[in-house]
């Protein structure tokens, strides 16, 4: 990688694996390893969707708790730099750019992405000055993701609109939960080519993603895949959806995976095998999973490979629905 400084042609300006051993993305850690390699993770922003108005960005940290999930933490100590993305490195954890753009930041600091349900936390005061974190202008990112657990990564990040993470390598993630959960501003999600191998869960992955018109999917899961209960709960405006050749075989629990998916029209699953879902004799664990699917008509599920038991277990789960 090269990056300029002052109009200067600098390489490798990160790659110092004995000074930097953790990295953080979004205000997310992604990985806390002694060797970084060639890849230094970054958000990138777009200025212009800012609500402020006069281009400045303020970073807020946090902390991950045991269970993985983040939570806004005490601003001090704030050490380290930031790089800013338009030449300018410093140990602030805000930056006021000249003109509005898409600029990268790179920082060693766990930050805070901004959700709005933690008691207006994205709202703080450093010495007499109130800020505001200004997540509404992530448009993307890039890098190791290797955190396995990416629970609520972005979640409850209203204001994002669309958000492009194709780039980044996501191959040692095991957990997906909630990672979209409450993108109520999210229309547009570029997950394309993402690597998902060892990923157990995508419960509530995009669970509340109200106005989402277009993802582009990673590729299929495979047999570690556990649970995808809430999997696209809520997502009023997705209309199709293509979640053929998934390994669903261990899938235990897929209840109300599509619950109130009310524009949903087409409906992809082929090649999946829903017979390891929980049975209580009476229901199995696919209970609403298509409930408020108004749009949605059984001939427009497309089961192309799966055995018998899965069409079976579908068609129950589709004609039991209850539309709202």
């Amino acid at each position: 990688m090269t990056v300029h400084i002052n109009n200067k042609k600098i390489s490798n300006i990160y790659y110092d694996n004995k000074a930097i051993k953790k990295a953080y993305i979004s205000g997310k850690k992604i990985f806390d390893n002694t060797k970084i390699g060639d890849t230094y993770n970054y958000l990138i922003y777009d200025t212009s969707l800012l609500d402020n108005k006069d281009n400045t960005i303020v970073l807020y940290p946090a902390y991950v708790n045991k269970d993985g999930n983040y939570y806004p933490g005490p601003l001090s100590p704030w050490t380290g730099f930031t790089d800013w993305g338009d030449g300018t490195i410093d140990d602030l954890f805000y930056h006021t750019y000249s003109t509005s753009g898409i600029y990268t930041i790179r920082t060693r600091h766990l930050i805070h992405c901004g959700p709005h349900n933690f008691n207006d936390y994205d709202i703080f005061e450093v010495d007499g000055v109130e800020y505001k974190t200004t997540c509404e202008a992530i448009i993307g990112c890039e890098g190791n993701i290797n955190n396995v657990k990416v629970s609520k990564l972005f979640g409850d990040c209203e204001y994002i609109t669309s958000l492009d993470l194709s780039r980044c390598n996501t191959s040692e993630v095991t957990s997906m939960n909630a990672m979209f959960y409450g993108c109520s501003g999210m229309k547009y999600l570029n997950l394309y080519n993402l690597d998902v191998r060892n990923v157990t869960t995508l419960k509530s992955a995009f669970e509340g993603c109200i106005n989402l018109e277009s993802i582009k999917m990673f590729n299929p899961p495979t047999n570690k895949l556990q649970d995808i209960s809430y999997m696209f709960a809520g997502c009023n405006n997705i209309e199709s959806l293509d979640l053929s050749g998934w390994d669903t075989s261990n899938v235990f629990d897929a209840t109300r995976a599509f619950l109130s998916c009310r524009k949903l029209k087409r409906l992809n699953l082929s090649g999946w095998d829903l017979t390891g879902v929980r049975n209580d004799g009476i229901y199995y664990d696919t209970i609403a999973m298509f409930d408020d699917c108004q749009s949605l008509t059984l001939d427009n599920i497309i089961m192309d490979g799966c055995n018998s038991k899965t069409k079976q277990i579908i068609t129950f789960a589709f004609n039991n629905r209850i539309l709202v």
